[in-house]
Protein backbone atom coordinates (compact mmCIF):
# COMPACT_ATOMS: atom_id res chain seq x y z
CA UNK A 1 0.00 0.00 0.00
CA UNK A 2 0.83 3.19 -0.51
CA UNK A 3 1.81 5.62 2.56
CA UNK A 4 2.18 9.36 2.66
CA UNK A 5 2.87 11.59 5.72
CA UNK A 6 0.79 14.00 7.00
CA UNK A 7 1.73 16.82 9.57
CA UNK A 8 -0.97 16.41 12.57
CA UNK A 9 -0.87 19.94 14.35
CA UNK A 10 -2.23 18.39 17.59
CA UNK A 11 1.24 16.54 18.16
CA UNK A 12 3.55 17.82 15.98
CA UNK A 13 4.67 15.28 14.39
CA UNK A 14 4.06 13.78 11.03
CA UNK A 15 2.32 10.53 10.86
CA UNK A 16 1.08 7.94 7.61
CA UNK A 17 -1.99 8.12 5.80
CA UNK A 18 -3.18 5.11 4.14
CA UNK A 19 -4.13 6.28 0.35
CA UNK A 20 -4.94 3.35 -0.25
CA UNK A 21 -7.33 2.43 2.29
CA UNK A 22 -10.95 1.52 1.35
CA UNK A 23 -12.77 5.06 1.05
CA UNK A 24 -14.85 3.73 3.83
CA UNK A 25 -12.38 3.64 6.40
CA UNK A 26 -10.56 7.22 5.32
CA UNK A 27 -14.01 8.60 5.53
CA UNK A 28 -14.12 7.32 8.90
CA UNK A 29 -10.94 8.86 9.78
CA UNK A 30 -12.01 12.06 8.09
CA UNK A 31 -15.12 12.32 10.61
CA UNK A 32 -12.99 11.81 13.50
CA UNK A 33 -10.77 14.23 12.94
CA UNK A 34 -13.21 16.52 11.79
CA UNK A 35 -15.46 16.30 15.22
CA UNK A 36 -11.91 17.06 16.74
CA UNK A 37 -11.35 20.20 14.72
CA UNK A 38 -8.29 18.54 12.91
CA UNK A 39 -9.56 20.08 9.94
CA UNK A 40 -6.09 19.31 8.01
CA UNK A 41 -6.45 15.99 8.85
CA UNK A 42 -10.10 15.69 7.74
CA UNK A 43 -9.39 17.43 4.47
CA UNK A 44 -6.91 14.80 3.26
CA UNK A 45 -8.90 12.14 4.42
CA UNK A 46 -12.34 13.37 2.76
CA UNK A 47 -10.28 14.27 -0.55
CA UNK A 48 -8.80 10.47 -0.58
CA UNK A 49 -12.60 9.48 -0.27
CA UNK A 50 -13.24 11.77 -3.48
CA UNK A 51 -10.43 10.24 -5.45
CA UNK A 52 -10.98 6.69 -5.18
CA UNK A 53 -11.82 4.94 -8.24
CA UNK A 54 -15.77 4.90 -9.08
CA UNK A 55 -15.63 1.16 -9.18
CA UNK A 56 -14.65 1.33 -5.28
CA UNK A 57 -17.16 4.09 -4.32
CA UNK A 58 -20.82 4.89 -5.40
CA UNK A 59 -21.84 8.40 -6.55
CA UNK A 60 -23.42 8.98 -2.94
CA UNK A 61 -19.81 7.97 -1.26
CA UNK A 62 -17.97 10.03 -3.93
CA UNK A 63 -20.26 12.96 -3.33
CA UNK A 64 -19.94 13.01 0.39
CA UNK A 65 -16.45 12.98 0.24
CA UNK A 66 -16.39 15.62 -2.40
CA UNK A 67 -18.56 17.81 -0.46
CA UNK A 68 -16.45 17.02 3.05
CA UNK A 69 -13.62 17.75 1.35
CA UNK A 70 -14.58 21.12 0.44
CA UNK A 71 -16.05 22.17 3.79
CA UNK A 72 -12.93 20.68 5.84
CA UNK A 73 -10.52 22.38 3.62
CA UNK A 74 -12.59 25.49 4.16
CA UNK A 75 -12.21 25.79 7.62
CA UNK A 76 -8.30 24.34 7.32
CA UNK A 77 -7.37 27.64 5.86
CA UNK A 78 -7.31 26.70 2.48
CA UNK A 79 -10.78 28.67 0.85
CA UNK A 80 -9.35 27.73 -2.77
CA UNK A 81 -10.41 24.37 -2.79
CA UNK A 82 -13.81 24.96 -1.14
CA UNK A 83 -15.55 25.29 -4.57
CA UNK A 84 -13.63 23.10 -6.95
CA UNK A 85 -14.45 20.13 -4.54
CA UNK A 86 -17.91 21.62 -3.81
CA UNK A 87 -17.95 21.45 -8.19
CA UNK A 88 -17.15 17.95 -7.75
CA UNK A 89 -19.71 16.69 -5.66
CA UNK A 90 -22.61 18.74 -7.45
CA UNK A 91 -21.44 16.41 -10.60
CA UNK A 92 -23.42 13.59 -8.71
CA UNK A 93 -26.26 15.79 -9.00
CA UNK A 94 -29.20 13.39 -7.67
CA UNK A 95 -27.43 12.09 -4.75
CA UNK A 96 -27.87 14.04 -0.79
CA UNK A 97 -24.67 15.76 -1.05
CA UNK A 98 -24.75 16.90 -4.77
CA UNK A 99 -28.05 18.26 -4.46
CA UNK A 100 -26.72 20.68 -1.26
CA UNK A 101 -23.27 21.19 -3.33
CA UNK A 102 -25.48 22.29 -6.35
CA UNK A 103 -27.62 24.65 -3.73
CA UNK A 104 -24.59 26.42 -2.47
CA UNK A 105 -23.04 27.47 -5.92
CA UNK A 106 -26.01 28.60 -6.67
CA UNK A 107 -26.36 26.04 -9.78
CA UNK A 108 -29.84 25.35 -11.31
CA UNK A 109 -31.02 22.20 -10.45
CA UNK A 110 -32.79 21.09 -13.98
CA UNK A 111 -33.62 17.25 -14.27
CA UNK A 112 -35.15 16.01 -17.11
CA UNK A 113 -38.63 14.89 -16.45
CA UNK A 114 -39.74 14.04 -19.93
CA UNK A 115 -40.37 10.28 -20.01
CA UNK A 116 -41.19 9.56 -23.64
CA UNK A 117 -44.71 8.66 -24.85
CA UNK A 118 -45.60 5.36 -25.69
CA UNK A 119 -45.73 5.93 -29.21
CA UNK A 120 -46.58 3.76 -32.57
CA UNK A 121 -43.16 3.20 -33.03
CA UNK A 122 -42.44 2.16 -29.36
CA UNK A 123 -45.23 0.06 -29.08
CA UNK A 124 -43.86 -2.08 -32.41
CA UNK A 125 -40.61 -2.49 -30.18
CA UNK A 126 -42.39 -4.14 -27.35
CA UNK A 127 -44.32 -6.29 -30.73
CA UNK A 128 -41.85 -7.37 -31.83
CA UNK A 129 -39.80 -8.71 -28.58
CA UNK A 130 -41.01 -12.43 -26.79
CA UNK A 131 -41.26 -10.73 -23.45
CA UNK A 132 -42.68 -7.60 -24.84
CA UNK A 133 -45.51 -9.97 -26.58
CA UNK A 134 -45.88 -11.51 -23.44
CA UNK A 135 -45.84 -8.76 -21.15
CA UNK A 136 -48.47 -6.86 -23.11
CA UNK A 137 -50.46 -9.51 -23.03
CA UNK A 138 -50.63 -10.11 -18.98
CA UNK A 139 -51.26 -6.30 -18.76
CA UNK A 140 -54.41 -7.20 -20.85
CA UNK A 141 -55.05 -9.91 -18.44
CA UNK A 142 -55.05 -7.47 -15.75
CA UNK A 143 -51.67 -9.61 -14.42
CA UNK A 144 -49.49 -6.28 -14.04
CA UNK A 145 -46.80 -8.43 -11.36
CA UNK A 146 -46.05 -10.93 -13.87
CA UNK A 147 -46.16 -8.39 -16.83
CA UNK A 148 -43.37 -6.56 -14.36
CA UNK A 149 -41.12 -9.22 -14.18
CA UNK A 150 -40.58 -10.25 -17.77
CA UNK A 151 -40.11 -6.40 -18.34
CA UNK A 152 -37.56 -6.26 -16.33
CA UNK A 153 -35.93 -9.09 -17.25
CA UNK A 154 -35.79 -8.18 -20.74
CA UNK A 155 -34.22 -4.83 -19.93
CA UNK A 156 -31.37 -6.34 -18.19
CA UNK A 157 -28.44 -5.17 -20.47
CA UNK A 158 -30.69 -3.67 -23.14
CA UNK A 159 -30.11 -1.15 -25.83
CA UNK A 160 -31.08 2.43 -24.90
CA UNK A 161 -33.85 2.43 -26.98
CA UNK A 162 -35.37 -0.92 -25.51
CA UNK A 163 -34.90 0.45 -22.16
CA UNK A 164 -36.92 3.76 -23.37
CA UNK A 165 -40.01 2.21 -24.24
CA UNK A 166 -40.31 -0.35 -21.23
CA UNK A 167 -39.76 3.16 -19.38
CA UNK A 168 -43.18 4.74 -21.22
CA UNK A 169 -45.04 1.53 -21.01
CA UNK A 170 -44.74 1.51 -16.99
CA UNK A 171 -45.78 5.61 -17.62
CA UNK A 172 -48.71 5.10 -19.22
CA UNK A 173 -49.40 1.76 -17.66
CA UNK A 174 -48.93 3.37 -13.83
CA UNK A 175 -46.20 1.37 -12.81
CA UNK A 176 -43.67 3.49 -10.92
CA UNK A 177 -41.97 0.22 -9.25
CA UNK A 178 -41.04 -0.79 -12.96
CA UNK A 179 -39.25 2.59 -13.90
CA UNK A 180 -37.33 2.70 -10.60
CA UNK A 181 -36.11 -0.92 -10.73
CA UNK A 182 -35.37 -0.60 -14.56
CA UNK A 183 -33.47 3.01 -13.99
CA UNK A 184 -31.43 1.53 -11.14
CA UNK A 185 -30.34 -1.62 -13.26
CA UNK A 186 -29.53 0.51 -15.82
CA UNK A 187 -27.91 2.73 -13.86
CA UNK A 188 -24.58 2.89 -15.94
CA UNK A 189 -26.70 3.87 -19.41
CA UNK A 190 -28.40 6.79 -17.78
CA UNK A 191 -26.96 9.67 -19.74
CA UNK A 192 -28.15 7.67 -22.75
CA UNK A 193 -31.61 6.79 -21.97
CA UNK A 194 -34.23 9.77 -22.83
CA UNK A 195 -36.10 10.33 -19.62
CA UNK A 196 -34.07 9.14 -17.07
CA UNK A 197 -34.51 11.27 -14.20
CA UNK A 198 -38.29 11.26 -14.76
CA UNK A 199 -38.69 7.42 -15.01
CA UNK A 200 -36.35 7.34 -11.26
CA UNK A 201 -38.84 9.94 -9.83
CA UNK A 202 -42.20 8.35 -10.92
CA UNK A 203 -45.78 10.40 -9.86
CA UNK A 204 -47.59 7.36 -8.38
CA UNK A 205 -51.19 6.86 -8.81
CA UNK A 206 -52.20 6.41 -5.11
CA UNK A 207 -54.18 8.27 -2.85
CA UNK A 208 -54.52 7.70 1.12
CA UNK A 209 -57.61 7.49 2.25
CA UNK A 210 -59.26 10.61 3.84
CA UNK A 211 -57.23 12.47 1.44
CA UNK A 212 -53.69 13.96 1.37
CA UNK A 213 -52.97 15.91 4.50
CA UNK A 214 -49.03 16.75 3.63
CA UNK A 215 -47.34 17.56 0.60
CA UNK A 216 -46.98 14.70 -2.42
CA UNK A 217 -43.47 15.61 -2.54
CA UNK A 218 -42.74 13.90 1.31
CA UNK A 219 -45.04 11.24 1.04
CA UNK A 220 -43.36 10.08 -2.21
CA UNK A 221 -39.61 10.84 -0.76
CA UNK A 222 -40.38 7.85 1.89
CA UNK A 223 -42.30 5.49 -0.21
CA UNK A 224 -39.72 5.76 -2.64
CA UNK A 225 -37.11 4.58 -0.30
CA UNK A 226 -38.84 2.41 2.01
CA UNK A 227 -40.69 0.52 -0.79
CA UNK A 228 -39.65 1.33 -4.19
CA UNK A 229 -43.58 1.58 -4.84
CA UNK A 230 -43.68 -1.78 -4.46
CA UNK A 231 -47.47 -2.42 -2.93
CA UNK A 232 -46.57 -5.73 -1.78
CA UNK A 233 -43.34 -5.15 -0.38
CA UNK A 234 -42.52 -6.84 3.02
CA UNK A 235 -39.51 -6.68 4.71
CA UNK A 236 -37.71 -9.79 6.33
CA UNK A 237 -38.94 -8.43 9.94
CA UNK A 238 -42.66 -7.58 8.65
CA UNK A 239 -42.61 -4.06 7.29
CA UNK A 240 -45.70 -3.82 5.27
CA UNK A 241 -46.60 -2.48 2.23
CA UNK A 242 -45.56 1.20 0.23
CA UNK A 243 -45.25 2.98 3.36
CA UNK A 244 -43.32 -0.42 5.07
CA UNK A 245 -45.16 0.04 8.61
CA UNK A 246 -45.06 -2.65 11.22
CA UNK A 247 -47.97 -3.96 12.04
CA UNK A 248 -48.07 -2.89 15.67
CA UNK A 249 -47.23 0.66 14.34
CA UNK A 250 -49.93 0.55 11.74
CA UNK A 251 -52.34 -0.92 14.77
CA UNK A 252 -51.11 2.02 16.74
CA UNK A 253 -51.21 4.91 14.14
CA UNK A 254 -55.18 3.44 12.96
CA UNK A 255 -56.40 3.64 16.66
CA UNK A 256 -54.65 6.95 17.88
CA UNK A 257 -54.41 9.09 14.53
CA UNK A 258 -56.22 7.44 11.53
CA UNK A 259 -59.43 6.18 12.57
CA UNK A 260 -60.80 6.16 8.69
CA UNK A 261 -58.17 2.83 8.14
CA UNK A 262 -59.79 1.16 10.77
CA UNK A 263 -60.31 -2.40 9.31
CA UNK A 264 -58.64 -1.84 6.02
CA UNK A 265 -56.08 -4.29 4.52
CA UNK A 266 -52.42 -2.74 5.56
CA UNK A 267 -51.10 -3.86 1.88
CA UNK A 268 -53.90 -2.05 0.11
CA UNK A 269 -52.57 1.23 -1.03
CA UNK A 270 -54.95 3.68 -0.10
CA UNK A 271 -54.32 1.77 3.44
CA UNK A 272 -51.24 1.93 3.33
CA UNK A 273 -50.39 5.99 2.32
CA UNK A 274 -53.20 6.67 5.12
CA UNK A 275 -51.20 5.09 7.54
CA UNK A 276 -47.97 6.10 6.79
CA UNK A 277 -48.65 9.48 6.21
CA UNK A 278 -51.08 9.59 10.13
CA UNK A 279 -47.46 8.10 11.49
CA UNK A 280 -45.51 11.31 9.42
CA UNK A 281 -47.92 14.11 11.16
CA UNK A 282 -47.63 12.25 14.47
CA UNK A 283 -43.41 12.49 14.32
CA UNK A 284 -43.32 15.87 12.71
CA UNK A 285 -45.54 17.42 15.21
CA UNK A 286 -43.10 16.01 17.50
CA UNK A 287 -39.78 17.42 16.46
CA UNK A 288 -41.19 21.06 15.25
CA UNK A 289 -40.88 20.08 11.72
CA UNK A 290 -37.56 19.01 11.65
CA UNK A 291 -37.48 16.79 8.57
CA UNK A 292 -34.37 15.27 9.52
CA UNK A 293 -35.22 14.10 12.69
CA UNK A 294 -38.69 13.02 11.73
CA UNK A 295 -36.66 11.02 8.85
CA UNK A 296 -34.22 9.41 11.57
CA UNK A 297 -37.37 8.40 13.63
CA UNK A 298 -39.82 6.88 11.11
CA UNK A 299 -36.53 4.17 10.32
CA UNK A 300 -34.94 4.47 13.67
CA UNK A 301 -37.64 4.61 15.64
CA UNK A 302 -38.47 8.19 18.02
CA UNK A 303 -36.42 6.75 20.98
CA UNK A 304 -33.40 6.25 18.86
CA UNK A 305 -33.61 9.65 17.97
CA UNK A 306 -33.42 11.19 21.52
CA UNK A 307 -30.46 9.06 22.19
CA UNK A 308 -28.83 10.87 19.12
CA UNK A 309 -29.93 14.31 20.57
CA UNK A 310 -28.12 13.78 23.80
CA UNK A 311 -25.04 11.79 22.44
CA UNK A 312 -24.30 13.29 19.15
CA UNK A 313 -23.49 16.42 20.15
CA UNK A 314 -23.71 18.39 16.80
CA UNK A 315 -27.17 20.05 17.63
CA UNK A 316 -25.70 23.20 15.89
CA UNK A 317 -25.02 21.38 12.99
CA UNK A 318 -27.32 19.41 11.05
CA UNK A 319 -25.25 18.02 8.39
CA UNK A 320 -22.94 16.64 11.29
CA UNK A 321 -25.82 15.06 12.91
CA UNK A 322 -26.71 13.33 10.07
CA UNK A 323 -23.55 11.85 8.74
CA UNK A 324 -22.68 11.02 12.90
CA UNK A 325 -26.08 8.77 13.18
CA UNK A 326 -24.64 5.71 13.99
CA UNK A 327 -27.03 3.30 12.87
CA UNK A 328 -25.68 2.96 9.27
CA UNK A 329 -29.63 1.75 7.63
CA UNK A 330 -31.10 5.36 9.43
CA UNK A 331 -28.34 7.55 8.51
CA UNK A 332 -28.47 6.48 4.98
CA UNK A 333 -32.40 6.70 5.16
CA UNK A 334 -32.46 10.12 6.27
CA UNK A 335 -30.36 11.46 2.77
CA UNK A 336 -31.85 9.21 0.34
CA UNK A 337 -35.28 10.38 1.49
CA UNK A 338 -34.38 14.33 1.32
CA UNK A 339 -33.00 14.03 -1.60
CA UNK A 340 -36.36 12.61 -3.10
CA UNK A 341 -38.30 14.98 -1.11
CA UNK A 342 -36.34 17.88 -2.85
CA UNK A 343 -36.18 16.18 -6.13
CA UNK A 344 -39.93 15.68 -6.13
CA UNK A 345 -40.66 19.45 -5.38
CA UNK A 346 -38.45 19.95 -8.63
CA UNK A 347 -40.49 18.45 -10.17
CA UNK A 348 -43.82 19.52 -8.92
CA UNK A 349 -42.34 22.74 -9.90
CA UNK A 350 -42.24 23.95 -5.82
CA UNK A 351 -39.98 25.85 -4.11
CA UNK A 352 -37.18 23.79 -1.77
CA UNK A 353 -36.98 25.73 1.21
CA UNK A 354 -35.69 22.71 3.29
CA UNK A 355 -32.39 22.58 0.88
CA UNK A 356 -31.95 26.06 0.96
CA UNK A 357 -32.54 26.11 4.68
CA UNK A 358 -29.50 22.92 4.82
CA UNK A 359 -27.04 24.68 2.67
CA UNK A 360 -27.34 27.18 4.97
CA UNK A 361 -26.04 24.80 7.87
CA UNK A 362 -29.86 25.41 9.00
CA UNK A 363 -32.37 22.78 10.30
CA UNK A 364 -33.99 21.45 7.06
CA UNK A 365 -38.16 22.40 8.57
CA UNK A 366 -41.08 20.87 6.56
CA UNK A 367 -43.44 23.83 5.10
CA UNK A 368 -46.47 22.59 3.14
CA UNK A 369 -46.46 23.26 -0.57
CA UNK A 370 -49.71 21.36 -1.62
CA UNK A 371 -50.95 19.81 1.58
CA UNK A 372 -53.35 21.14 4.62
CA UNK A 373 -50.42 21.36 7.20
Amino acid sequence: RTRALEADPQRGLQVPIETALPPDANWTAGLQAFKRGNYTEAARRFEAVADAAPDRASSWTLSAGSFWAGRANLLAGNPQKFAPFLKRAALHGRTFHGLIAQKTLGMRIEPDWTVPALDRRRADVLKGDRAGRRALALLQLGAATAAERELFAASIDADPQYIETVLALAQKASMPSLAVKVGNANWDQRHTIKGYDGAMYPMPPWQPTGGWSLDRALVWGFMRQESAFNPKARSVVGAMGLMQLMPSTARLVSNRYAPETAGGNPYEPSTNVALGQAYLVSLLSDVDNNLVRTAAGYNGGPGNVMRWDNALNAGQDPLLYIVSIPLNETRDFVQRVLANYWLYQIRLGQPTSSLDQIAAHEWPRYQAQDGRR
